[in-house]
């Protein structure tokens, strides 16, 4: 039963109360399902952030050869048996925090730009293109055709 050397695992075996951890475990993953929405958005923030930071950590550990196995998931084994170098951890840790720090501020960071607002001039034209999207109607007011009708229906007779 004894893990002496995998530290965190022995650190939870040490846990006398294991049936108040198995308790808490299972409620916070009911609850992360099925519980009220500011519950899920802040388990969601930290836990998609554990994982990512983990991710990132067992990356490094892969590429720098902390784990000395050429298996990726042999990094994250190491991260998480507690014998990972402190530069896994302070990665792991650092995208943790960067990632709720982010969620609890609302702050919005990607890769890629989206626009949230078009902005729109008198009688309903966007401002912001530059040449129109339909060819023929070049100017602003112009108004378009009608869309065709429905096809016609046949009728027995």
């Amino acid at each position: 039963l004894g893990h002496s050397d995998q530290p965190v695992l022995a650190w939870l075996d040490g846990i006398p109360a294991q049936g108040m951890l198995a308790g808490i475990a299972g409620a916070m993953g009911l609850l992360s399902v099925a519980g009220p929405s500011t519950f899920v958005r802040c388990y969601l923030a930290i836990v998609g952030s554990a994982v990512g930071g983990l991710m990132v950590g067992a990356c490094a550990s892969y590429f720098s050869g902390f784990s000395g196995s050429p298996f990726w998931i042999d990094g994250v084994r190491s991260i998480l048996s507690g014998r990972g170098s402190i530069v896994e951890y302070l990665l792991w840790f650092t995208l943790l925090v960067l990632g709720f720090l982010r969620w609890l501020t609302g702050w919005e960071c990607g890769l890629y730009a989206v626009v949230d607002e078009v902005e729109m001039g008198e009688g309903g034209v966007v401002t912001v293109l530059h040449k129109p999207l339909l060819t023929g109607h070049s100017e602003a007011g112009a108004a378009l055709p009608p869309p065709p009708g429905p096809p016609p229906v046949a009728r027995a007779v």
